[in-house]
Parts: C-alpha cells; structure tokens; sequence
C-alpha cells in the first residue's frame, strides 16, 4: 500500500511525498509495517495539452525497509530517475497514450549489496467525463544486481481507474503478473 502526496510548486512543478506499508501475517496477528518514504521533484517539459507531446521528468531519493530471508529487517537506500511522455488523441482529446520509463538504484546498508531495476510502462487511457479516467497499463520490470547480474523480470498487466476533483485524486489500479523469469524468482 502506497500513499503519495503531491503539492505543486508552479504549474510545471511538484514535490511527491510517499510512504509505503506492507500487510504482515504473523500467526493470529495482521498488522501493517511501514516500508519506507520516498521524496522526490518532478518537472513537466512538454504540456500534452498544449504540444503534440506532453514530457517530464523525476528524480527521487528514499529509504526503504526489506525483510531477509532470515526475517531480519534490512534497510536500503535508493535514487529513481524517470521520464514521462503523453500523446493525447481522439475526439476532444479524450483518449491518451503515456509511456514511462525509469531507473532505481537500492543500496542495502547492512550488507552493500546494490542493484538497479529498470522499468517501462505503456498505458491507455480513456477520459470517461470530466471526473473519470479509465486505462489498461503494461509494466515491464527487470532488476540487475551491482547493474550487470541478471536478477529477475517480469510483466504485468492490469486496469486502473481514476477519479480526479479540482485539487484531489484516487488511482486504484490492479497490475497482474503475467510473465516472470527466472522461474525461482520471478514466476507467477
């Protein structure tokens, strides 16, 4: 479960804060466990309503905390760079096609160990009236220990369905994993 908070600086500028938690069952306990907070600044090049092609650009830094195998907690700390592109098309622009690609470097504190993970997001989304938006969204994931060591992949797919009100929005999006490899790692 991931909150973001977002607060625009100018009209082509904003802070992202989020925090993440995760459901943890431990025998007759169900319980929420923070998992970290990420703060980041996104800018916007390209407005898509204004040019052919919306563009912007993240940068992030966060920590996270991750269970071992052990069970111990682990402590990471990362940086996310990301660019966004949108093309709006249709009658009255309704209809929109948004691509995402990023990068994240994770460091684990206690034991060094480092990796990247790259990710692509493709999107399409429909402008049902001025409040909803309702898209189908491919995410392509694939993580390199250290940046070169094959770590695992996967693909999922999945709707999400937004409501947006002047300064407020909710997003609930379910991305099911269709494709994973290696099959230790990263099967469904």
């Amino acid at each position: 479960l991931e909150t973001e908070l977002d607060f625009g600086l100018s009209p082509s500028d904003q802070i992202k804060i989020s925090v993440g938690h995760t459901m943890v069952h431990r025998g007759a306990t169900n319980a929420f466990r923070f998992t970290g907070a990420q703060l980041g600044y996104m800018h916007v090049f390209e407005e898509a309503e204004k040019n052919e092609w919306g563009v912007a650009g993240f940068i992030g830094l966060g920590f996270e905390q991750v269970e071992a195998a052990t069970g111990a907690i682990e402590h990471s700390t990362n940086g996310e760079l990301a660019v966004f592109a949108q093309k709006n098309f249709g009658q009255d622009n309704r209809w929109s096609y948004v691509v995402n690609l990023g990068a994240e470097y994770s460091r684990l504190n206690e034991s060094g160990e480092a990796s990247v993970e790259y990710s692509l997001s493709q999107g399409i989304a429909y402008e049902i009236n001025r409040h909803w938006i309702g898209a189908i969204e491919a995410v392509g994931r694939a993580e390199y220990l250290d940046g070169k060591t094959f770590e695992w992949s996967g693909l999922f797919i999945g709707p999400t369905l937004t409501y947006n009100q002047k300064e407020i929005s909710f997003s609930l999006g379910v991305l099911a994993q269709v494709v994973g490899n290696p099959r230790e790692k990263g099967d469904l």
